[in-house]
């Protein structure tokens, strides 16, 4: 199939539905809510939801081995919501903003480092639709709403810290124009500019 834009000339590749085969079979009750292919370390991971729990399973795609079957969150009725692979760590969120923090051991196995709640914080909370901005240090995880997130295109800033304790800061960086009535004129220079890093 090949279909033509003003600038340039697309092919569609037709899949081969013959060779389709299963490559992860889950028990009943389970289902895979969210999937991705790590290249580097040549392992798929899929977040699964059951009944009472949020699970991530690996696999090896090559053999169709699953490599892991790691139960992360409680789940009972809250939904999964996002998974965020960073470079160093993952951040695996649910709806009720319940969260779990994994480091990769090895090729697919992976360790919680510790889980906690982003609802501790309301005001970060009531952001996390968007994406989350993140950064972990090894020991604190850093989280902030991306900044197209912000109602109203508002340029406050808010910063939530978290350990193995729980939230151990919560705070708002405060810009000198926002709520103003030029604010609407002030915007940031790009969907996520906003980028945390530790010294």
């Amino acid at each position: 199939m090949t279909y033509g834009t003003r600038t340039e000339l697309v092919t569609m590749i037709e899949p081969e539905f013959e060779n389709i085969a299963t490559a992860l079979e889950l028990p009943e009750g389970q289902t895979a809510v969210d999937l991705r292919w790590d290249y580097e370390e040549n392992s798929i991971m899929t977040v699964v939801m059951e009944e009472n729990a949020c699970k991530l399973v690996t696999m090896n795609p090559d053999t169709h081995e699953k490599i892991q079957e790691l139960e992360l969150l409680p789940a009972g009725d809250t939904q999964y919501w996002d998974m965020q692979v960073c470079e160093g760590y993952t951040l695996i969120y649910l709806q009720n903003g319940d969260f779990a923090l994994l480091t990769e051991k090895s090729p697919g196995e992976f360790e919680i480092e510790f889980t906690g709640s982003l609802a501790e914080d309301e005001t970060i909370w009531g952001y996390t639709y968007s994406e989350l901005i993140t950064a972990y240090d090894g020991e604190r995880l850093v989280v902030a709403p991306s900044a197209d997130s912000y109602w109203g295109g508002a340029l406050n800033i808010y910063v939530s810290v978290y350990d193995d304790t729980g939230l151990i800061y919560a705070g708002q960086f405060a810009h000198s124009v926002d709520g103003d009535i030029n604010s609407r004129l002030v915007r940031h220079s790009g969907n996520e500019p906003l980028t945390i890093k530790f010294d």
